[in-house]
């Protein structure tokens, strides 16, 4: 398995959060109600608790991502609220190196483990892993945008997410950055764009118009992020 994605992404965090001041620190990011210290920590105890979740499964043991259920997931979020960028930083660093050692230890990435959003497989950990810190690295708006996203990471989260969607929306054949979306007989309409941007769009994070995206047909098709909303 390549780590090294991951790692290459977790470098160009460090360098967003190297620069960033205590004031930025206690500014809204992107999300909202959250700070830049809340996003940036919860990178941080997204990566740490990933890697006490697969660490406990090289034991044999099983061990929730996190064990207090989403009241864990929040607390852990909230506590960032009014950290300075020196102390977000070294968390960041720490969970990223925590997260590293204990998967350069795995050898069978077809063992599943009990994710927060259902068991996974340890190979899929990485690909989450590589989400979340591009993700909300753009969340911390802090100069990196979904523009600078790899496009490979992209490319293939967006036909990961695509073929997830089996259910749950309206009818139809919705196709999204060349992927098809069948729900049944019905109207047709097209998502076109640089993977990047249509990814962007997928996660919630920006418009149709926002992101540049092509939009032909049923225009029911820009409502997809409100039909299969990401966990």
């Amino acid at each position: 398995m390549n780590l090294t994605p991951v790692a290459e992404a977790d470098a160009r965090l460090d360098a967003t959060l190297s620069a960033m001041t205590d004031a930025q620190a206690a500014e809204p990011s992107r999300l909202p109600g959250w700070t830049r210290a809340m996003c940036a920590t919860h990178i941080a105890r997204n990566g740490d608790s990933n890697a006490l979740m697969v660490e406990a499964a090289l034991r044999g043991e099983r061990r929730d991502q996190y064990p207090g259920g989403p009241g864990e997931r929040a607390a852990g979020i909230e506590a960032g609220r009014d950290r300075s960028a020196a102390e977000v930083l070294a968390d960041v660093r720490e969970a990223a190196a925590l997260w590293h050692r204990v998967f350069d230890r795995v050898t069978d990435w077809s063992v599943e483990v009990p994710a927060g959003v259902g068991m996974r497989p340890l190979a899929q950990r990485v690909a989450s892993r590589l989400l979340e810190v591009e993700v909300h690295h753009a969340d911390l708006g802090l100069g990196y945008t979904f523009r600078d996203w790899p496009l490979d990471f992209a490319t293939e989260q967006v036909g990961y997410h695509v073929r997830r969607m089996t259910s749950g929306g309206q009818p139809g054949q919705w196709v999204v950055g060349g992927h098809v979306v069948d729900l049944g007989e019905g109207p047709t309409g097209r998502i076109a764009g640089d993977p990047r941007a249509v990814l962007a769009w997928l996660m919630g994070r920006e418009t149709v118009v926002d992101a540049g995206l092509e939009v032909t047909g049923d225009a029911r098709v820009v409502s997809i992020p409100e039909w299969f909303p990401f966990p």
